[in-house]
């Protein structure tokens, strides 16, 4: 199984030291989880607003949106994320 969560641990001894059941734990706990879903894209792929390493983002299947600080997050909804996907591409 292949995990694609990148956490930080403060040196190589931790990471060697940490046990498969505390790994498990450390990466249930990460605060970049999807927060919100917004609804399926014309694909029928889910839209989501992320918490990530540099801030808040739209994520769509494998594409990702960096949204900007000053954008307030509870008023993006699908037609703006959708928008803002495709300006991306």
């Amino acid at each position: 199984m292949m995990v694609d969560t990148f956490l930080l641990k403060k040196s190589s001894k931790e990471v060697l030291d940490t046990q498969l059941n505390e790994a498990v734990q450390i990466i249930a706990s990460s605060p970049r989880k999807e927060l919100k879903s917004l609804g399926l894209n014309e694909k029928g792929k889910e839209v989501f607003i992320c918490n990530g390493r540099y801030g808040f983002y739209i994520k769509c299947d494998k594409t990702n949106v960096a949204l900007g600080k000053d954008i307030d997050i509870e008023s993006i909804d699908l037609k703006k994320a959708l928008e803002l996907i495709k300006n991306k591409k």
